[in-house]
């Protein structure tokens, strides 16, 4: 079985990524800030990147390699991507919000289920106020 946590780590490292010759074919992009991916591993553990990058879609619009995406944080979206091939993140709660944004977005239930941890663990007399409006969005 493939570890997608060797994976994560080959997007960055360009030899282990030669040596396990298994290259990026996708590229989502935030404003002009490129993180390179592995369709197959977006596909496997997200229902939004499925239906995005799916057969159906690509039959019916082409097949692409990269994807701008619009309102973004790029240190959230790379919280989410991180998370995608580790099953695993660590986030404070104010990357939290914007990762929660991106999980529910994404269709990750896991991931929202740790941002929302971490946000609720992160409640105190300074920042109860933002965090009841920012709650507002998913009431």
């Amino acid at each position: 079985m493939l570890d997608f946590k060797l994976l994560y780590q080959s997007i960055d490292d360009k030899n282990l990524s030669h040596e396990l010759n298994i290259p990026t074919d996708i590229c989502l992009s935030v404003n002009d800030k490129k993180i390179h991916c592995h369709r197959i591993v977006l596909c496997c553990r997200s229902t939004y990147f499925r239906s995005l990058l799916g057969q159906s879609w690509n039959q019916k619009y082409g097949i692409r390699s990269d994807y701008h995406l619009d309102n973004v944080d790029y240190k959230a979206l790379k919280l989410v991507v991180e998370f995608l091939y580790t099953d695993d993140v660590n986030v404070n709660w104010k990357y939290a919000v914007d990762v929660l944004e991106l999980a529910d977005k994404f269709c990750i239930e896991r991931l929202k289920f740790i941002c929302e941890d971490a946000i609720a663990q992160a409640v105190n007399d300074d920042n109860v106020v933002e965090l009841l409006s920012i709650s507002y969005r998913y009431t």
